[in-house]
């Protein structure tokens, strides 16, 4: 992940993140909903502060 590690592969482990992106991967060769002759995955992202929905936050949007 070019160093840079996501929470969910520091919660879990980078061996069981790769072990389910092989699955995945598999998966959806064998469904054929892609081609496995050529893979190709954009990984950018940038960093925000994200506030996450409270209940007392959406109230006042119902």
């Amino acid at each position: 992940m070019n160093g840079v590690e996501s929470a969910v592969t520091t919660r879990c482990g980078s061996i069981a993140i790769d072990g389910l992106n092989a699955v995945l991967l598999a998966e959806a060769a064998q469904a054929k909903v892609l081609k496995t002759n050529r893979l190709q995955a954009d990984n950018t992202f940038v960093p925000a502060n994200v506030t996450y929905p409270t209940d007392s936050g959406l109230l006042p949007r119902v």
